[in-house]
């Protein structure tokens, strides 16, 4: 068999494989042995930990406390071994009791606090962090249960679609720090213009969508008040540059329409308005062009924000 050569100059033939890990194998089996002793439990600042010194401290304290004063007592023949016996007795009852209580009380915390930390990393995974809005995941999540909810009571429902005119240019000009505050004063109008019961999200880029239980009329109504929103923005805000929205919308009443259909027509009206402004109408064929179809009964209306 060859022979390896150590660092030394030594010369040795090499371990086996048993051999070679018995010692790291060891130490970890100890390690693991100290890990889950007792003391090592006791002293730990987990729930385990925490459990465990109040169950001990309702087991020494409660029955060490009754099991003296009944030996008292009994030295002072003030009752007789019996009652004595039934002091005991309702001692380690208590004290079974109180560590009933103790552990789940200490249960109910930590449930309490694994709901708390959960909750929050779900709204880590709908919301998109830098506008505080829902990302296109908690957009989808909430959009398909409103729709739903929509369907069955036979309310009208509408998408609406929006980018910001020009972004490219202000992260061109001023950089991207500066078009992240210009994308969290869109959010800001969004939030101060929109209903609480409607669902708005930063789908990415420039690019922002509302589901609105709302018909065209009423989506028209709001899409003024933002475009009167935004401009109070502009004039207040001190930029140099002033914001504005592009805004395509589709809305329908009729059962049979999806989200996407919605979606999707509010997206190729958003296209026909960038490519046409100042547009009174879209030709229906205009979705065609594209390859989506339009929702059944869907209306196509134009935002009064536009270049």
């Amino acid at each position: 068999m060859p022979q390896l050569r150590a660092g030394f100059g030594a010369t040795r033939k090499p371990q086996s494989e048993t051999q070679r890990l018995y010692f790291p194998n060891g130490l970890h089996d100890l390690w693991l042995m100290i890990d889950q002793s007792p003391l090592v439990l006791l002293l730990s600042h987990r729930l385990g930990g925490i459990v465990v010194r109040r169950q001990l401290a309702a087991v020494v304290l409660v029955p060490g406390l009754v099991g003296w004063l009944t030996l008292a007592g009994l030295h002072a023949h003030l009752y007789d071994v019996t009652f004595a016996i039934e002091l005991m007795v309702l001692a380690v009852t208590t004290s079974l009791a109180v560590i009933v209580w103790l552990t789940a009380r200490l249960l109910d915390q930590a449930d309490a606090a694994r709901r708390s930390a959960e909750e929050k990393l779900r709204e880590l995974t709908v919301t998109d962090e830098l506008t505080s809005l829902y990302n296109r995941r908690g957009f989808f999540q909430l959009s398909e249960a409103e729709m739903n909810r929509a369907v069955r009571k036979r309310w009208a429902v509408s998408a609406v679609y929006m980018d910001v005119d020009g972004f490219k240019n202000i992260n061109d000009a001023w950089g991207h720090d500066e078009g992240d505050r210009a994308l969290r004063r869109v959010a800001s109008v969004l939030k101060a213009t929109l209903r609480p019961t409607d669902i708005v999200a930063r789908f990415g880029g420039d690019e922002f969508t509302v589901l609105l239980v709302a018909s065209a009329d009423e989506v028209e109504k709001i899409l003024g008040r933002l475009h009167r929103n935004l401009e109070s923005e502009n004039v207040l805000s001190g930029a140099l540059y002033n914001l504005n929205l592009t805004c395509g919308y589709a809305s329908s009443e009729a059962e049979g329409y999806s989200l996407d259909s919605l979606l999707s027509a509010a997206d190729v009206y958003l296209i026909a308005r960038k490519r046409a402004r100042g547009s009174l109408s879209t030709r229906p064929v205009a979705a065609a062009e594209q390859g989506r179809p339009l929702p059944r009964t869907a209306s196509l209306g134009r935002s009064p924000m536009h270049g």
